[in-house]
């Protein structure tokens, strides 16, 4: 959690949206803004990071993590601001529809909380049809659905960093005479929101909330967006310029927002356009059954 932008992957977003405009949070909370330069390569807004345990291929033991950048820390104290991370499980060519929430919120005892939510039974394709409700996992589970920082092991699974030379490595190299710590113009420096979680909370909420059956041949797109409490959209949304005016939450999608990244395989990245994506898994498909019939 508390490693350079140097092990962590630039999340892309379709027909080059940036991963976010500056200043364009709709309450003026820097801690609240999502900040990233236009050039992925330099100093974006949102990181993706996937960790194969056991690098065998398979997901049920394997972790995904997010990074946020925001404009600043507004007071001191900790994490101020709600960071949720919706997820999608939709086809190409599908509208994206979010299947469910991980995120970090500051909650009762001053503390910060890492939580799964529910998107609700709506369509999830808009901020209109879309809910964020508490979510403790499915009967039975054997899983931690909420970790907090009574946890010994938080450290593990969350982190409030301050962006500088360390935990940004754009701006640790001299040459880089274009990179800055304060994306946001507070005059202090950005912040650094990581978070963790296991894949089997991954597979075993979708599977529950939506009757999705994740796999390692499952694409993810993800939607980042920030808010001053943990059931509602009200700050800002990563992909979408806040500073052309509030959006129409009945009319629009979120992908027409912006704010849908390109889908990611796994530890392999970008899932390739739609077409390409179908040769890949046929051709998967055949090598397997190849394999199957020499046994």
């Amino acid at each position: 959690m508390n490693t350079s932008t140097e092990d962590w992957i630039a999340v892309v977003y379709p027909e080059s949206v940036r991963s976010d405009y500056l200043t364009d949070q709709q309450t003026g909370q820097p801690e609240a803004d999502i900040v990233g330069t236009v050039e992925l390569n330099k100093q974006p807004g949102f990181y993706r990071q996937y960790l194969d345990v056991g690098n065998d291929g398979l997901i049920h033991n394997d972790e995904l993590a997010f990074r946020v950048r925001l404009g600043g820390d507004t007071n001191s104290t900790g994490l101020d601001t709600t960071v949720l991370v919706g997820i999608s499980f939709h086809q190409p060519g599908q509208t994206a529809s979010i299947d469910l929430f991980v995120g970090v919120n500051p909650g009762p005892g001053n503390r910060t909380y890492l939580n799964f939510y529910d998107p609700g039974d709506d369509l999830n394709t808009s901020p209109d049809t879309t809910s964020v409700l508490d979510y403790s996992g499915p009967t039975g589970s054997s899983l931690t659905w909420q970790r907090d920082e009574r946890d010994t092991d938080f450290g593990n699974y969350f982190s409030f960093l301050t962006v500088d030379s360390t935990t940004d490595h754009y701006l640790a190299d001299e040459n880089n005479t274009d990179a800055s710590n304060d994306l946001g113009g507070t005059g202090g420096n950005d912040m650094f929101v990581s978070f963790r979680v296991e894949m089997m909370n991954i597979i075993e909420a979708a599977s529950d909330l939506k009757g999705i059956t994740v796999d390692e041949n499952t694409a993810m797109s993800y939607v980042v967006l920030t808010s001053n409490q943990d059931n509602a959209f009200n700050q800002d949304l990563g992909g979408h310029d806040g500073s052309t005016g509030s959006f129409d939450k009945s009319s629009s999608t979120w992908g027409d927002l912006g704010g849908v990244t390109m889908p990611y395989l796994g530890d392999e990245g970008v899932v390739p356009e739609a077409s390409n994506y179908a040769l890949i898994v046929g051709s998967f498909v055949l090598v397997l059954s190849l394999v199957s019939r020499r046994r």
